[in-house]
């Protein structure tokens, strides 16, 4: 894996299962996207697979993450990061300044 330029760490939403944070983990680099999330798997992605990022939630604080829209075959629909701020965009921005849904 390539070296990250930044590391986050949050929850997760994979399909219709749900992991609260500390759980999982965002891996940000221009090479790989990759969403560790502990008991339901590794999800890594190239930006040739991320077709966008997109805010995702309503709640702040407790229900903001960035929603990975994608076209990896085996992987669930529905993938969102769960991140504790009030604002994703940020996270989103940066996301896509590394390639990712442009």
């Amino acid at each position: 894996m390539a070296t990250s330029l930044e590391t986050l760490r949050g929850g997760a939403r994979i399909g219709l299962a749900n992991a609260t944070w500390p759980f999982a983990k965002l891996q940000i680099a221009p090479e790989q996207l990759v969403l560790q999330v502990k008991f339901l798997g590794t999800f890594t992605f190239t930006p040739d697979q991320v077709i966008k990022v997109a805010p995702f939630g309503i709640i702040p604080f407790f229900g903001k993450g960035v929603r990975i829209f994608h076209r990896v075959a085996g992987y669930p629909d529905k993938i969102v990061f769960w991140y504790l701020c009030a604002n994703v965009r940020p996270l989103v921005a940066k996301i896509e300044a590394c390639g990712y849904g442009t």
